[in-house]
């Protein structure tokens, strides 16, 4: 008898949807620390930092506008995601340093957001994951001829 109460009340629970995360819920200042790594004609590894501003520009769509540094160097970046299907997203890449002919795309799922970029020069993958108690971990990673940038850093959600 207790298996088939143990039971009932799984099923109940296990039928109840999955709380709905929105681009909206990424949208705040997000800073965080983490680190890198960089191969090119040897490793090296140090910290990193950055920070994130997100913004809503209207229910399918935000900003992000970001900077990054390490002991190696900062790089800003700034693009904007909309989402143009149920989990397919559309990126424009609003940097001062665009990049010709990059073609992206990108996908907003359970795992969060995640933008993969090709041009002739290489492939870059960028991932927030969805912001779960005011944290997000973000992921990078960036592959050309000559050398390869990995990143990882847990943003903690400041406004």
């Amino acid at each position: 008898m207790r298996f088939l109460i143990v039971l009932s009340l799984f099923m109940t629970f296990s039928l109840v949807p999955a709380m709905a995360v929105g681009l909206e819920d990424f949208v705040g200042e997000w800073k965080g620390r983490g680190q890198y790594t960089r191969i090119d004609d040897g490793e090296r590894k140090g910290k990193l930092t950055c920070r994130l501003k997100i913004k809503l520009r209207d229910s399918n769509r935000i900003t992000i506008d970001g900077r990054c540094g390490a002991a190696i160097g900062a790089k800003d970046f700034a693009m904007q995601i909309t989402l143009s299907g149920e989990n397919t997203l559309s990126v424009l890449d609003l940097s001062k340093e665009r990049v010709v002919n990059r073609k992206s795309t990108g996908r907003f799922d359970e795992s969060g957001i995640t933008l993969v970029s090709e041009n002739e020069d290489g492939s870059h993958i960028f991932h927030l994951s969805l912001p779960i108690e005011g944290q997000i971990q973000m992921d990078t990673s960036e592959v050309t001829s000559n050398k390869s940038d990995t990143g990882q850093v847990l943003l903690k959600r400041r406004k």
